[in-house]
């Protein structure tokens, strides 16, 4: 299992459930309001509140920065599919208005495949949900 701290101590920290200890990976940066485990348990994909995609080497904490602060839109969506690939949705550079759909393979940088899509398709991805009391 993995916990993100509060907003002032915002590190990740991983738990092995056997022996109900903690180990703390990193410190993140910005508030996670996503954390996905890849399929073999040895990656995180950690979207973050100032729209940065992170993912993180559960062994290691090393921190890579897949899509880097986008104009604190906070919404990634990571995805992934098999062990070396994820998806996710994120504003391609900086001052870009329409979000797309990316696809990053282990060691290479992230490609746009929904470029070609309407903008209707894409437009909402990034947007975060109103909360109605």
């Amino acid at each position: 299992a993995a916990t993100c701290g509060s907003r002032d101590d915002v590190a990740l920290s991983v738990w092995d459930l056997r022996t109900a200890r903690r180990r703390d990976l990193c410190k993140l940066g910005g508030f996670t309001t996503v954390l996905v485990y890849s399929p073999d348990g040895e990656r995180l994909a950690l979207g973050c509140d100032d729209g940065a995609l992170r993912v993180v080497e559960v062994a290691t904490g090393r921190l890579d920065i897949v899509s880097p602060k986008r104009g604190g839109q906070g919404r990634a969506l990571p995805a992934w599919r098999g062990a070396e690939e994820l998806y996710f949705a994120a504003l391609p550079e900086a001052g870009a208005k329409r979000p797309e759909w990316m696809r990053r393979r282990q060691g290479a940088p992230p490609q746009i495949f929904s470029g070609r899509w309407p903008a209707a398709a894409v437009q909402t991805l990034l947007e975060m949900p109103k909360h109605q009391d």
